[in-house]
């Protein structure tokens, strides 16, 4: 049973969530309407923002419209086609309003989604940590801005904190394993079908999750129906495209992506001009792409060095700030250009003072942009160990979210540095970095409860 403490808790949550939504929802209203020339159509785009590969995903959407689910487009071969069927199958509930209708809904899964992480944390041991996590996940800027913008990622970081929300509740016995097993899988296979990449994570975690329950094979078939639900919706979009362009797979884009990434003339991040590997290509663009990953891989195993410094400017690029003040030699950060937050970043506004330029751009404007990441990736790792020295369940917690990051963050060094691929997983890394900087505030004592409520 819940204290009084507890009921006030959960209610300030719910009150904030819905006073984030409704702030969104009155911007998506005025948002104003652009128009793009795509495949000798003109969309407009009426209640959201332009994202990083939203072309991209407005191509998708235009040529299922008009050639159906199994269109042939490229669009929908060379990258993953899941957001763009999102869309398009949107689209069939309001036609002339699926993009507004998208960044509501995206909105309203993220406050929910947020909401749901605090109200398991609230009845669990970490319920001195709910306030500061709840706060630093709903009200990052970047991330809660994004809901509005046409990309996959704050998708997949709203689907993140509820998987961390429903293993914060099964740590607190508020749930059994085979729900959990299920719903984490339900999820993951939904994060996997926006972008397949996360299969990997997804993987791991139920890994994680069966093994912290059971040492052996007890209940080992609650495991294999959990990993078949995790494969229903990526399963999907590989016969799409067997069905589309005759290959069994997510996307043909994967070689040419790691091939950008790498090479003696990369730097780690986007280029466009003498970058990549020498490799012969024969065949269909699937084939290029498998010929290309194993000759990028094959160049990192026999170029040790190089390789080594390709991965610390991607870990640089993957953690990076969103503000480029030319700290890291003038490479570009990312891709984060369309981020509506950079938009109007009080650094950004200050910038046109030409004082405060000097002061963004100088030496100590570089010292502030090191100091930020390092102190950020420090601190995920300080929260980890918070969790895994308060012992119990919670442990379960640092886990998966050090899982999701890491696989994340691995899967960047073997493409491309970025920071916007850092943005799915930032509900996980404000999760551990929440914990961390409140057990510094604590003086190192993480405030943890004697049991699964308020004692």
């Amino acid at each position: 049973m819940q204290t009084i403490y507890q009921k006030k808790l959960i209610s300030r949550f719910k009150i904030v969530s819905t006073i984030v939504f409704v702030a969104k929802f009155v911007v998506i209203l005025n948002i104003m309407p652009q128009f793009f020339d795509l495949a000798q159509k003109t969309i407009k785009l009426e209640g959201a923002w332009l994202g990083a590969d939203g072309v991209n995903y407005l191509k998708g959407f235009v040529s299922l419209n008009e050639m159906g689910f199994f269109s042939k487009d490229e669009s929908l071969s060379y990258w993953p086609s899941g957001y763009s069927i999102f869309i398009w199958l949107l689209s069939k509930i309001s036609e002339s309003s699926a993009f507004a209708v998208l960044t509501i809904l995206q909105s309203i899964l993220f406050s929910f989604a947020v909401f749901y992480l605090a109200k398991a944390l609230v009845d669990s041991t970490l319920i001195k940590y709910s306030n500061f996590i709840f706060l630093a996940i709903i009200l990052n800027p970047t991330l809660t801005l994004s809901t509005l913008v046409i990309g996959y990622e704050t998708i997949v970081a709203s689907i993140f904190v509820l998987i961390l929300g429903i293993i914060v509740n099964y740590s607190s016995n508020h749930t059994n394993l085979t729900y959990t097993l299920f719903s984490v899988a339900g999820l993951v296979s939904i994060a996997a079908f926006l972008q397949p990449k996360f299969l990997v994570a997804g993987f791991i975690a139920l890994g994680l999750i069966y093994q912290f329950r059971f040492k052996r094979s007890k209940n080992l078939k609650f495991f294999v129906v959990s990993i078949l639900i995790l494969c229903i919706l990526p399963t999907v979009l590989i016969l799409r495209n067997n069905v589309a362009i005759d290959s069994y797979v997510f996307s043909t884009n994967l070689g040419n992506t790691m091939n950008i990434g790498a090479g003696p003339n990369a730097f780690g991040g986007y280029q466009n001009d003498n970058v990549g590997v020498p490799c012969q290509l024969t065949g269909t663009p699937t084939d290029q792409s498998n010929q290309l990953t194993k000759c990028v891989l094959n160049w990192y195993l026999h170029h040790p060095e190089q390789t080594f410094k390709l991965f610390f400017n991607k870990s640089v690029l993957f953690w990076s700030p969103w503000l480029n003040n030319g700290f890291f030699n003038e490479y570009p950060l990312g891709t984060m250009a369309h981020n509506p937050w950079y938009k109007i970043h009080p650094l950004i506004l200050l910038s046109k003072n030409g004082l405060i330029t000097e002061l963004i751009f100088s030496p100590l404007g570089n010292f502030v942009a090191w100091l930020n990441i390092i102190f950020g990736v420090l601190l995920i790792f300080y929260g980890y160990f918070v969790l895994l020295k308060s012992g119990g369940k919670s442990r379960l917690s640092a886990h998966v979210a050090a899982t999701v990051i890491m696989a994340n963050w691995a899967i960047s060094l073997l493409s491309i540095g970025d920071h916007r691929f850092r943005l799915p997983i930032m509900g996980m890394s404000l999760f551990l970095q929440a914990i961390g900087f409140k057990t510094l505030l604590s003086k190192g004592k993480a405030p943890m409860v004697d049991g699964p409520v308020l004692r």
